[in-house]
């Protein structure tokens, strides 16, 4: 790994990441962190490209501007089914290197096209987590 400061090479070591919002609890394996001779230090995978792959394979559900209930992500069917609490594994690939996401958090299912989803409501807990647990990696 090069460091992205000085642009040395880093000597890294693999870990494991968790961190816990409100409604969501995050793990990523592994993090590599790496610590260039200056001592900067690098974390892989960045926030930035976590969050946008996970975006790729969950479906969000979308807000309502008036009324209670989310609307499906891929139907626009209400979401009425009641909310369950669910680990759900995301890979996501970085420089050829898989990190495993895994997300605890709730999620509603549609109940017409049978699509697990979360919730508007928890979407910005996801990256809130997935931030913590990058920036907190040691």
């Amino acid at each position: 790994m090069i460091c992205v400061e000085c642009g040395q090479q880093t000597l890294g070591r693999q870990t494991e990441a968790t961190a816990a919002t409100a409604s969501t609890t995050v793990t990523l394996t592994p993090v590599t962190i790496g610590t260039c001779p200056a001592g900067h230090r690098t974390v892989t995978p960045r926030v930035d490209v976590v969050v946008t792959q996970i975006r790729d394979q969950l479906t969000v559900a979308r807000r309502r501007r008036l009324g209670r209930n989310d609307r499906c992500g891929d139907c626009g069917a209400d979401l009425v089914m009641p909310p369950r609490h669910t680990q759900t594994p995301v890979p996501v690939v970085v420089d050829g290197e898989v990190t495993t996401v895994l997300i605890e958090c709730t999620m509603v299912r549609c109940p017409d096209c049978g699509r697990e989803q979360v919730p508007s409501a928890v979407d910005a807990d996801l990256e809130a987590a997935v931030s913590m647990a990058v920036e907190q990696a040691d």
